[in-house]
């Protein structure tokens, strides 16, 4: 039903957007850098929460 493992494109992906939000947030100053700085880190625990859930999965034939 569901893919063993992602395909390596769809990987990589959030981690490109979470760079790209940390360099933009490194272009802007005040409260802004904040919230773009603590979105990242929102996204970042969110992939950190699947792989741990895509770790506890069994896939069966």
């Amino acid at each position: 039903m569901y893919p063993a493992r992602l395909p390596e494109p769809l990987s990589a992906r959030p981690k490109r957007r979470i760079l790209r939000l940390a360099l933009v947030a490194g272009l802007v100053d005040g409260p802004i850098r904040r919230t773009l700085l603590g979105i990242a880190q929102v996204v970042m625990l969110g992939e950190l929460a699947v792989n741990r859930a895509l770790d506890r999965v069994e896939v069966t034939d």
